[in-house]
């Protein structure tokens, strides 16, 4: 797996997410998040840690739980300021689930983490073959979304009809490889990708 604290600086939308669902307060759950990323980049905070530890999102939640309950028992929740290293929580939009389960939150933020990264590496992977207009042509039709104007957008791609089917059944598949490749960096074992990518759809449709 990846260096801890970068994972854990990619990851931070579902511990916001679940922070929040505690109590509410946008200030405190990013309060809470910092103090947690900063104590992960000491780098001795996972060494109790099984080294059978499973799925990467179990780990990081019960870590997280474990530095809430820490900070309580000291009374000294860790504000922003002096030696704590700020990563950037702006630009990325969280909904307030102050009103749901804490648990529910940090599931659905990370399903929504794991999917907007797969699809920016699929921007990417077109980028770089000069396929841009491919991708944003067809990128509301990766989830299986019917195709509207199926002739118009085939026009706009200098495409036949077949071709075009052709391209949508291609971005679907190299959609799920990078799907794969997420995931594959968040559990241990390679026969629990798929496993962990219906847990994924499960959580996004609920």
């Amino acid at each position: 797996m990846a260096a801890m604290e970068e994972v854990c600086q990619a990851y931070w939308r579902p511990l916001y997410g679940f922070a929040l669902s505690m109590n509410g307060s946008h200030q405190d759950a990013e309060d809470c998040v910092q103090g947690f990323l900063t104590r992960v980049s000491t780098g001795d905070f996972f060494q109790s840690v099984s080294a059978n530890r499973g799925k990467l999102r179990s780990l990081l939640l019960v870590s997280f739980k474990r530095y809430i309950v820490d900070t309580w028992k000291m009374q000294s929740s860790q504000k922003r300021g002096g030696s704590m290293r700020d990563i950037a929580l702006d630009g990325i939009h969280v909904e307030d689930t102050s009103e749901s389960d804490p648990s529910l939150a940090y599931d659905q933020e990370w399903a929504k983490v794991v999917v907007d990264e797969a699809m920016s590496n699929l921007r990417e992977r077109y980028q770089k073959q000069g396929n841009e207009k491919t991708f944003d042509s067809l990128e509301a039709y990766i989830d299986g979304t019917p195709l509207e104007n199926s002739s118009q957008t085939a026009e706009q791609l200098n495409l036949s009809s077949v071709a075009l089917k052709s391209a949508i059944h291609r971005i679907r598949r190299r959609f799920g490889e990078e799907l794969q490749n997420m995931v594959r960096e968040t559990v241990q074992h390679e026969n629990d990708v798929d496993e962990e990518i219906r847990w994924l759809i499960k959580v996004l449709q609920a």
